[in-house]
Formats: structure tokens, C-alpha cells, sequence
């Protein structure tokens, strides 16, 4: 009898700090690696953990996790704990000697704890766990098969959009965009196809958005109602949460400081990271700007050359009609909170501060997001209008929302309900 041995991919994650774990091997460029022991490098006494956190593995097929170790001379014990996509494969509680056959305090062993065949979607994270002084992790050893390469099949309502194929496993697809339809906006791509809805679906990915397949999958198109959805520009000051952008070309401030500088990106009232909830004091002439989801505050350095960080800063406001400006004073020189500035180098927009001669004479805008949401129309089939009328194949049970009822279609009959 011939048995086939399939010799994996090896990547090895050697500990250099209380904070860091440095990779060697096979590792891909995608991977994220987090390490961090209550003690310090590796050292792990009673009650001290060491946990490496490794994400976007995308699609890896598992096969073996070792931890390098090695104890006191007469002691050391714990628990190896290995948890795939927040599911636990494995625990292994005892001793150095359990282990190993004997306690050591000089070389380090490799000891399996986990072996198997398990596809990790995302994440895999590794702790040790100390019950017993004392032992020492040095490194953490992966055996693995690549992930295969995938096929994403794009679906524009019942019809086959397009099939995108990895280039390699674990590679991921860019996601296109689809056009828009008469009266609907094009959003992105979900998991689910979906009829009317009046709220974006928990899960879906933007055109442009990489994305990472762990298995042979479909997504499905998806378009907002866009009948007469122009912005209305703030014309009232009122502390509140607003994107900020310039009406000239429909950037907006996006994230939060890094470097001195923040992202630009296209307005999108469903982008909960260009959200900020601003607070202006009583003359509405100043106002401190905090990150929405993140609680950050965009600052700025008090320099002679001001730059954005990370703190409460307070900026002066200008506003008349619908523009409002902020910002910074500095000896007689102004500086704008500009949410549109130009990269020479890569011919990008970033959110920046910069200097200007007159203040009054920006396009900047503030655009209210305590929109209601409810009144938002979504669909996988524009095709459809915002009617009802669509041909059932089979004799599924259907249910479509829309406004304050339900359509449920079943049987070939249909029956209009209040919704709960």
C-alpha cells in the first residue's frame, strides 16, 4: 500500500517581546499578527498568558500547531489552548514532563498541540496559559496547506454578472462596480439577495472592496432608491453628528488622524467612518470635532506649521448660508480644516490643514447623518421598480417589505400585512 504524504507549508512566529512575535517562513503578506503576554516576552507563570492572534489566514487548511517550550527545572505546567474562527480545536492542560517526558530548563521542545485537517476562514488564535511556575514559550510553529483558489460569481438579480477566480489562494478578488439603474443608485455587493428592504443588510462589501473568499461563493448586487436624494447643506448650526466635506468635488473627511494627515473619501451618508459628532458652544463661532464610531477627536499641533493629531482641540467656526469652515488662527495666518487636499506624489486626496488667504471663500459643507434611515429603499432587483409585481417559479413562501406592510406571497396568491 502507497500512502501519499503532503508535506505542508510552514510559518514560525518566534517571540521577541511582552508585545511582539516575529514571523519567518512561509507567511503571507496578508496576515496580521498580534502577540501579547501578561508577563513579559515569554515568560508564563501561574495565572500569565501568552496569546498570538494571527487574522486574514483566508481559506488555509490546518494541519498542525506547535509551541516551542521549556519549564523550570523541577516545575512548570499549563494549558495550550488553540481557537479557530473564535471556535476552540483544542486544549491541552499538564506538565513540561507530561509532555516531553522530563522538565527542562535549558532547550526548548516542540510540542503538537493541535493536529487535524481544519479550513481557517479568518482568524486563529494560540494562548499558554500558566497553572505552575514556570513556563517559557519561544516560538509558535504552523503547518499548513494553502487555501485553494476560489471562485466569486457576481449576480445582478436572477442573472449571472460575472465570475471572478483568485489568482492564488488566499489572494482575495477586487470587487467591480455594477451600473447604476433609472432611479437607483448602485451600493455594493452582499452575501444574500435581497427584495425591498428599508435597511442595508448587516454584511456587504463596496465596489473596490478586497475580498477574500473562503470557499467557492455568490454575491448578490445591491442598489438604494436615488429619486430625488440631492444633499440639503447645514444652514443651522446645532451641536449634532455631520459629515464634513467640500461641495466641490464630494470629498469628505474620513477616519481619523494618522501621520499628521486623515483620509478624503467619496460622500457616502451609509459610511459610519466619515461620521462626526460635532459640538459647538453657545455663539456657534467654535466647536470640538469627535470621530463617531472611534471617539477620537480631530486636533491639531499648536505649531507654526500646524498638523491634525489626535486630541480635544478647540476650532473657530465661520459659517454663512449652507458653508461652514473650520478653522486655526495662527499669528495672522489662517489654516482650514480641508477635507480635500491633493498628494503631489500619488495624485490622491487626503484630509489635511491648510493655508488660506480668506476663509469665507471655501466650498465646505456640513451634511446632517441623522437622516432617517427608514425611509431608505433597498433591493438586489431595481429591475423590479419600487412595485410588487414579480414571477414566482416555485412555490416558496415570500415575503417582501415595503414601507409600513408586508407583501406575502405564497401558493400563487398574495396577502398584504401590517408589519410587527
Amino acid at each position: 500500500m502507497i500512502i501519499e504524504l503532503v508535506l505542508g507549508l510552514v510559518m514560525t512566529w518566534t517571540v521577541e517581546s511582552k508585545y511582539s512575535a516575529v514571523p519567518s517562513g512561509d507567511v503571507s503578506e496578508n496576515v496580521i499578527a498580534e502577540y501579547y503576554n501578561t508577563e513579559g516576552k515569554g515568560t508564563v507563570r501561574a495565572g500569565d498568558t501568552a496569546t498570538l492572534t494571527l487574522r486574514g489566514l483566508n481559506g488555509i487548511q490546518l494541519q498542525k500547531v506547535e509551541y516551542t517550550l521549556r519549564s523550570n527545572q523541577k516545575s512548570g505546567s499549563g494549558n495550550m489552548i488553540v481557537m479557530a474562527d473564535e471556535r476552540t480545536l483544542a486544549e491541552k492542560k499538564g506538565t513540561l514532563k507530561d509532555w516531553c517526558g522530563a522538565y527542562d530548563n535549558t532547550d526548548y521542545h516542540a510540542v503538537t498541540a493541535w493536529s487535524g485537517q481544519c479550513t481557517i476562514k479568518s482568524a486563529l488564535q494560540l494562548r499558554l496559559i500558566g497553572t505552575e511556575n514556570s513556563l517559557y514559550i519561544d516560538q509558535f510553529i504552523i503547518t499548513y496547506q494553502p487555501a485553494p483558489a476560489y471562485k466569486v460569481t457576481l449576480m445582478i438579480g436572477n442573472e449571472p454578472h460575472t465570475t471572478l477566480t483568485e489568482k492564488a489562494g488566499g489572494a482575495g478578488v477586487e470587487l467591480p462596480a455594477a451600473d447604476d439603474k433609472e432611479n437607483w443608485k448602485f451600493m455594493g455587493w452582499a452575501p444574500q439577495d435581497s427584495w425591498q428592504v428599508n435597511q442595508l443588510p448587516d454584511e456587504w462589501y463596496r465596489a473596490g472592496t478586497h475580498y477574500y473568499p473562503s470557499d467557492n461563493t455568490t454575491l448578490w448586487g445591491l442598489w438604494q432608491y436615488a429619486e430625488n436624494t440631492e444633499p440639503e447643506y447645514v444652514t443651522e448650526l446645532e451641536t449634532g453628528d455631520y459629515l464634513y466635506l467640500s461641495r466641490a468635488n464630494n470629498q469628505t473627511m474620513s477616519g481619523t488622524p494618522q501621520n499628521k494627515r486623515m483620509e478624503s473619501a467619496e460622500t457616502d451618508l451609509e459610511d459610519e467612518n466619515q461620521v462626526y459628532h460635532i459640538t459647538f458652544n453657545e455663539a456657534k463661532d467654535s466647536a470640538t470635532i469627535q470621530h463617531k464610531v472611534s471617539g477620537k477627536y480631530i486636533g491639531y499641533s499648536e505649531t507654526k506649521t500646524p498638523a491634525l493629531t489626535e486630541k480635544a482641540s478647540t476650532w473657530q467656526v465661520w459659517h454663512g448660508g449652507d458653508s461652514t469652515i473650520f478653522y486655526i488662527t495662527v499669528g495672522s495666518k489662517y489654516y482650514i480644516l480641508w477635507p480635500s487636499c491633493l498628494d503631489d506624489n500619488s495624485l490622491t486626496n487626503y484630509t489635511g490643514i491648510m493655508l488660506v488667504y480668506n476663509v469665507t471663500n471655501t466650498p465646505t459643507v456640513l451634511l446632517s447623518a441623522e437622516h432617517d434611515k427608514t425611509d431608505s429603499v433597498y433591493t438586489g432587483h431595481p429591475e423590479c421598480g419600487l412595485g410588487t409585481d414579480f414571477v414566482l417559479t416555485n412555490n416558496e413562501h415570500v415575503v417582501v417589505p415595503f414601507g409600513i406592510y408586508e407583501l406575502h406571497i405564497w401558493k400563487g396568491k398574495k396577502y398584504l400585512r401590517l408589519r410587527r
